[in-house]
Parts: structure tokens; C-alpha cells; sequence
């Protein structure tokens, strides 16, 4: 019986329906349960005959991409991503019909960056990756498709070294006066420094402004 099991899980050991008692520990878990278990949890609600309303409202309350991922995806297509809150996200990107394809990949790109962003060069590609795949391109994203699909208005981009190697560079960490930013074709001098997310340039000075090697790929 479902609200037994109900009980089970809380080590509430009783056969007798105590909705008080279902009510404060459902609410209780709610607040600390995985998005799997919170989906399970609020599809067996809208789907059971007793009255849990509040206890799927206080889910919704607390996770609310449950409610559209059951709403619009549904349980088969939500169980094939696996539970995993990006994907669920990129789909539900991907089945707007009023966005065209590049707009989806575009939202599904801006919704994976924390900013200030902090992501290496192969993170941003991975992110272009999952969002290729997702919309059905088959081709796999290259650095260049960087400048494509990320807001140089955020302030970040990157810098190509004379090795070829890229390194991100945040806005914080240019040296200028006034609005800090990088123009392509400039050559800068700069600290490489490691950070959670891997290497990043800082202490940026701009040294040269002739047009040679490209010093940053500008995020736009």
C-alpha cells in the first residue's frame, strides 16, 4: 500500500492513516530530497487517490522543475534523462516551438553558466556539446563556436598564447582605468593563475595594439 510505504520510509511504523503525521514528514523530507526522489515522490502524489495536495504543493514549493518536467515531459521521458536536472532543463528548451534552433541553443548555453563565469575553454565547449546534441546536431563543438554562443557583455573571452594554447580571461582581472575590456588583435602580458575550475588569466595588461595573432577571442 502506497501510504504505508509513506510511513516505512519516515520510520513511522503504523497501518493507521495519520494525515498529520504524512503531512509533516513528507514536508520534512521535501526540503533535503534528491530531484529524483522528489520527482518520484511528487508523480506518486498526483497520481494517488487519497488527498495529498499539500504535500505535492510544498514539492512543487521547493523544486519547482518538477512540476514542468512531470507537466510537460512526463514520467517516460524524464526516467530516459535519467533524473539529471541539465538535461531536463535542455529539453524542456528544446520542445518550445516558438524558439528557432539557434535560440534554443543559445538558452540552453546562457541557463548552464554561473556568472561571473569561472569555466575553462573545454567546460564552455562541453556545454555548446550537450546543447548540439539535444537539438540534433551531430557536429561536435569546436572552441570557435565560443564566440558564437557566449555574451562578451558578460565580460569574459579568451586568450590565445603564442603556443596556442586559450585561457580564460574574466573582466576582474584586466588591469585598466575606466571599463575594463580586450579587443581582439591586441597583445596583452598577463598571470596565469589556477582556480577551481582550472586556469585563468590575470593581472592583464594591454601592451601592443597591433593587428598580428588575435589575443582574445571575444565571447559574443
Amino acid at each position: 500500500m502506497k501510504l504505508k510505504k509513506h510511513y516505512d520510509t519516515n520510520g513511522i511504523l503504523t497501518t493507521e492513516p495519520d494525515y498529520e503525521k504524512v503531512e509533516n514528514t513528507i514536508n520534512n523530507a521535501s526540503k533535503k530530497m534528491p530531484f529524483k526522489d522528489a520527482y518520484l515522490r511528487y508523480s506518486e502524489l498526483r497520481k494517488e487517490s487519497y488527498d495529498f495536495g499539500k504535500q505535492a504543493q510544498e514539492i512543487a514549493r521547493i523544486q519547482p522543475l518538477v512540476v514542468d518536467a512531470y507537466n510537460k515531459l512526463g514520467d517516460d521521458k524524464v526516467r530516459k534523462l535519467r533524473y539529471v536536472k541539465e538535461a531536463i532543463k535542455r529539453e524542456l528548451i528544446n520542445i518550445d516551438k516558438s524558439k528557432s534552433q539557434d535560440e534554443k541553443i543559445a538558452a540552453m548555453v546562457k541557463q548552464a553558466i554561473e556568472y561571473p563565469c569561472r569555466m575553462t575553454c573545454q567546460e564552455l565547449i562541453k556545454i555548446i556539446d550537450k546543447a548540439y546534441k539535444t537539438v540534433g546536431i551531430e557536429a561536435k563543438a569546436k572552441a570557435a563556436d565560443i564566440t558564437k554562443w557566449f555574451d562578451c557583455k558578460k565580460g569574459y573571452g579568451f586568450i590565445i598564447c603564442e603556443d596556442g594554447k586559450e585561457v580564460f580571461v574574466h573582466y576582474t582581472g584586466i588591469i585598466a582605468e575606466g571599463f575594463r575590456a580586450l579587443n581582439e588583435h591586441q597583445q596583452v602580458e598577463f598571470v596565469i593563475e589556477t582556480v577551481d575550475r582550472g586556469e585563468q588569466a590575470v593581472n592583464v595588461k594591454v601592451i601592443s595594439v597591433e593587428e598580428k595573432e588575435p589575443a582574445v577571442t571575444p565571447a559574443e
